[in-house]
């Protein structure tokens, strides 16, 4: 029997596909080389996918707020109350919750890409049937498919960029993660005032449509895969060497329980994640108040209240201009300090 082992990746991911592969009369393949690895790719390369999958996680987030400023047009046009009409914002949210716990995790064991077509063409999917809806029901039940089948985009796009972008290089395009992540849900309530105002509360849903459908175009045509243990499996698949399946559901079980573990047993990535849910809280429960706010209590017009959110959109911009000083910093101190020195190491 013959093996060679290439010395390189550490990626525990990377190690659990290696230790996969059945070795047989064939040289296992342990390591991305070239233009093979995504870590390698052009930097034009790495900026189209960034920018496509940067755009994904807006669309998503525009989406979600969009709605709310139509809340008044779709209780008067589908006869409910405004109390009912703001739960197509709950369930949004809800399916947004729970989307997360189980598809991330998919991401580990089938790679990026087959999430994002399934679940992105399904969040367009539901997205038509929202613009389509006749009644409240159907409506709710629409929102609620966006959300759980739209967040895999938002929830995987931070895994796809580091995918691609060496540590010293991340915190740029994180930023635009970030801010797309902050800003599409300010643009929506900006824009879903106007479009319900001189339109129609379905447009609010056809902008989304047509727009999630260019970009999901452009993801089946110019999205390679990024995610290296399911590039070296189908590396060593195309060379001879067969994978084992029986220890999917075990990787599968594993990839589901590591992020609760992580999130009870570090404490750094407790806080960030108590403090980030803080603000999403705060930010998405300004979308319903705000338009009681300034429509009702200072009369201003369904378009001309979503201008109440540029504040945040300005900030977050700000913050992304900000980043390539703060990865200088950041470059500055890990050369000056070196690398980190773990407890135990």
């Amino acid at each position: 029997m013959k093996e060679e082992v290439a010395v390189g990746n550490d990626s525990a991911a990377l190690e659990d596909a290696v230790a996969e592969l059945e070795i047989g009369e064939i040289e296992v393949i342990t390591k991305l080389e070239g233009k093979d690895d995504p870590l390698n790719w052009s930097p034009v390369a790495r900026w189209v996918y960034t920018i496509t999958v940067v755009g994904m996680s807006g669309i998503v987030g525009f989406s979600a707020s969009v709605y709310t400023p139509a809340i008044s047009s779709i209780a008067k046009d589908l006869h409910v109350s405004n109390l009912m009409s703001t739960l197509g914002s709950t369930t949004y949210l809800i399916g947004s919750a729970f989307g997360p716990l189980f598809f991330a995790p998919l991401s580990e064991i089938w790679g990026r890409n087959p999430l994002y077509y399934g679940t992105f063409l399904l969040f367009c999917l539901s997205t038509l049937g929202c613009a389509l809806a006749q009644n409240m029901n159907t409506l709710l039940i629409c929102r609620f498919f966006a959300g759980l089948f739209g967040i895999p985009a938002v929830a995987n796009t931070g895994g796809s960029i580091t995918d691609l972008w060496p540590q010293s290089h991340r915190s740029v395009p994180l930023a635009l993660y970030t801010a797309a992540s902050f800003c599409g849900p300010v643009l929506g309530t900006l824009v879903g005032g106007f479009l319900t105002q001189y339109l129609s509360w379905r447009w609010t849903n056809w902008v989304v449509f047509i727009v999630a459908m260019a970009i999901y175009v452009i993801v089946l045509v110019a999205l390679p895969e990024t995610y290296a243990p399911r590039l070296l499996e189908v590396k060593n698949a195309k060379a001879g060497i067969k994978t084992r399946r029986d220890l999917r559901m075990a990787q599968f079980s594993q990839s589901l329980l590591r992020p609760w573990i992580m999130l009870f047993t570090e404490p750094i990535l407790f806080t960030l994640s108590l403090y980030m849910a803080f603000v999403y809280g705060v930010l998405y429960l300004d979308f319903t108040a705000y338009p009681v706010v300034f429509q009702k209590a200072r009369g201003w017009s369904i378009g001309i209240s979503g201008l109440a959110f540029t504040g945040i959109g300005v900030g977050m911009g700000v913050a992304t201009a900000l980043s390539p000083w703060v990865n200088n910093i950041y470059a500055h101190y890990k050369k000056k300090i070196g690398p980190c020195q773990c407890l135990g190491s």
